[in-house]
Order: C-alpha cells, then structure tokens, then sequence
C-alpha cells in the first residue's frame, strides 16, 4: 500500500486497470481545472521571474510596471522575500504538483510507464524548489541550481517510453503522438515564451489540459460497466 502526499492511499495497478482510488480523484472535470491552474500559475509568475534573471522583452517589463504587478512585488516584500528571482521561481513547483495531480488518471491508466512519468512529473516539484533556494554561489547545494532542466528532459524521454510501450486498452493514436511529443513541446515554449522551466511548463498544462479532457481513465471503463452490469441485472432471464 502506498500514499499520495494528499493521504490519499492507492495502490499499483496494470496498465487499464488502475488502483482504486485512482479512478475518480480528480474526476475529468476538476482535472481540466487544475491543469489550467498550473498554467495559469506559470503565466502569471513568468514577468517578474524575467526581469529578476535577464533584459526581459519588452511585453513582460510593461506587465510587471503594471499596478497589479506593483501590488504582487509590495505583497512578497510583505513576506520578507527580497529575492525576487528565488521567490517567483521557486513557486513554479506549485504549478508541477498541480500538473501531477490533473494527470494522475490518465496516466495511471497506461500502466507503469504512465506511473513512471507522473513520478518524474511530481519529483520535480521539490527539485525545482531546491534549485532556486540554492542558486547563490554560497549555498551549499549549489551543484541542484539548474537540475530541473535535466528532470524536464528525463520527462520528455518518459512521455516517449509511455507512448511506445504502453498496452492500455483505449488509447488512441493521437495520445501516444502527443505524450511522444513532450521534449519537443517543452523546447518550443521555452523558446516562445523565453524561460524554463516557467515557459515550459505551460507546454506541459496544454498537454495536461488534452489529457485530462479526452485520454482515457479507470472511471469511464468502470462506469461503462458498471451501466452493463445493471443492466443485465434488470434484463429478464
């Protein structure tokens, strides 16, 4: 028996046929939600996390003289966080553990290799978190600084493994081309959006979002028979 972080507990299943409590926690409808969230998150925390390590574009120096960003640099200074670069990046994990759980479904659905790329997914979470505390030159853990890009990049390779491998039942053609597609979706918005992991994790929330709203899920097989078997049982003999 394992646990989430939640304490939620489920156990391993094979591929089609996840763990029990992995088939409704999030349903499909909360799942979109929490994919968008982490997007959303990473696009909000992306100005400010420009500015503090380079020469930001221009669009993000007029989004973080705005009053609301004014507001957000006042309320961190509240929180007596004066690293700017340490305090909107390592937020960024927040959006990760968001990604985790909107996917959890879906994934666990393919097997082990989905569960392997939720793992890698959830672990970078805290690494990110320890790679901005150790960004100066005189923190102890200074080798972390910069290792969530090298987790992003074992997740890409993860998202190839599920969609070659995997022999769930019900997945179709253009999941395993998207979850393929996870490095190159990485690398072009990071490009686009000038930053990692922030840019790239708003990459990963549009597959996140994809997955959630039409990738497969125990709930849907379960519910489909679930209505099969009421309705043999109600069916005269």
């Amino acid at each position: 028996m394992l646990s989430w972080p939640t304490g939620i507990p489920f156990t391993t299943g094979t591929a089609g046929e996840p763990a029990a409590d992995m088939r409704a926690h999030p349903n499909r409808s909360w799942s979109i939600v929490f994919a968008i969230l982490a997007g959303a998150w990473a696009l909000f925390l992306l100005p400010p996390q420009l500015l503090a390590w380079y020469d930001a574009p221009a669009w993000a120096i007029a989004r973080d003289r705005s009053d609301f960003y004014r507001a957000v640099h006042k309320f961190v200074v509240g929180l007596r966080l004066h690293d700017d670069y340490l305090a909107f990046g390592s937020a960024i994990s927040i959006s990760m553990v968001l990604l985790w759980w909107s996917t959890g479904p879906a994934m666990t659905w393919l097997g082990w290799t989905g569960r392997v790329f939720s793992t890698i997914l959830l672990l970078l979470a805290p690494l990110t978190f320890l790679s901005y505390l150790n960004h100066a030159d005189s923190s102890p853990l200074r080798f972390l600084w910069g290792s969530e890009g090298l987790g992003l990049i074992v997740l890409g390779v993860a998202g190839i493994l599920a969609a070659v491998v995997t022999r769930a039942p019900l997945v179709r053609a253009w999941q395993r081309v998207l979850l393929a597609a996870t490095l190159p979706m990485e690398v072009a918005f990071t490009m686009l959006l000038g930053y990692w992991p922030h840019g790239t994790v708003v990459g990963l929330a549009l597959q996140a979002c994809l997955l959630a709203a039409f990738a497969p899920r125990a709930a849907d097989a379960l519910s489909s028979r679930e209505k099969l078997r009421r309705q043999k049982s109600v069916s005269p003999h």
